[in-house]
């Protein structure tokens, strides 16, 4: 039986020649990390052993896992070419970037409705994929089934209650692209991301 290669539990297994492709002869290692709560993945510069570093959050789903991967490795490549004069997140990157997903869109590694999301996402691909709530919505859909009963806020009416981070919250209005929401114990607001993932208390 061949031996399985380290990344197909993580990415479609369609990819994986392509990802190959892409780190031939260079010299990186991927970490897959636990999860984190605001980072999907990261870069780093070379570290004593020579060796660059890429690590991608293990509670990506798979198609969330590779675009953060891309994301990660456009990183790579544009620091091997310019160094640190490239802005992380600048016309260089977002160039690498664009040009490193094209051949995931056209070999339909992605589903359908996410490609379509993903392709007007590269139209000015943002530092994070969370600031896209489209995007973020999307993925979300193939998610592990049978969730935690989360939902985004933008999904509740004006009224109800809510936990985040064991704290009870209610929606009050959308101002703008953010939701006004009160904490209930302190009686402070705050604004919420659409996308923010809560736990409903309905009744």
């Amino acid at each position: 039986m061949p031996e399985k290669h380290p990344l197909s539990s993580h990415i479609p297994e369609q990819a994986i020649p392509y990802v190959e492709s892409l780190l031939e002869n260079t010299r990186v290692t991927i970490y897959i990390t636990g999860q984190r709560k605001s980072k999907h993945g990261s870069f780093s510069e070379k570290g004593r052993d020579g060796r660059f570093r890429i690590t991608v959050s293990r509670n990506n789903n798979p198609y969330a896992f590779l675009f953060t991967l891309i994301h990660e490795i456009a990183h790579l490549k544009v620091f091997s070419i310019y160094g640190r004069k490239a802005l992380p997140h600048g016309e260089e990157w977002k160039d690498c970037f664009r040009q490193l997903m094209l051949p995931l869109l056209k070999d339909k590694v992605f589903p359908e409705d996410l490609t379509i999301v993903l392709a007007n996402h590269l139209l000015n691909p943002a530092a994070s994929s969370g600031t896209d709530p489209l995007l973020v919505k999307f993925m979300a859909r193939y998610d592990h089934a049978g969730g935690n009963g989360h939902v985004f806020v933008d999904t509740l009416k004006d009224g109800e209650s809510f936990i985040f981070h064991n704290r009870k919250f209610t929606r009050l209005h959308l101002i703008r692209k953010r939701i006004k929401c009160r904490e209930e114990s302190t009686k402070k607001i705050y604004l919420f991301s659409p996308v923010a993932e809560v736990l409903p208390l309905r009744s």
